[in-house]
């Protein structure tokens, strides 16, 4: 049996792929300077590289997952994150999720060594 896989012609003109690579190459090997590099207002409370890379995430499955009375936004997770002690967080994802839809799950957590108490959970 013979498969035939189906091929296009490139768009591009063999002499523009060959100045595309050339200038590619070129950038690549150009070493850029970031150090002034300034950030727009906007972007200014979001983490940088550096810490991000330190963040510890960790991959959990939900365990169960139902939504929060007097709330209209959060949803109560219970979490097994391979450590043998559930985990219990809360998440303002009610708007786009229903809690039937995530229990079982696979999912990741930002994990932070401090604990805080939200609304009496």
């Amino acid at each position: 049996m013979v498969a035939f896989v189906p091929t296009m012609k490139s768009l591009i003109p063999t002499r523009s792929r060959q100045a595309f690579r050339k200038q590619r190459t070129l950038l690549l090997k150009k070493k850029i300077d970031f150090s002034k590099v300034k950030v727009e207002p906007l972007f200014e409370e979001y983490v940088d590289f550096e810490t991000f890379s330190k963040s510890d995430f960790r991959a959990v499955k939900v365990n169960e997952c139902v939504a929060v009375p007097k709330s209209k936004k959060l949803l109560q997770f219970t979490l097994d994150d391979g450590t043998g002690t559930d985990r219990t967080i809360l998440s303002g994802i009610h708007a786009y999720y229903e809690p039937e839809e995530l229990v079982g799950k696979d999912a990741y957590r930002y994990h932070k060594s401090s604990t805080e108490s939200y609304d009496g959970h």
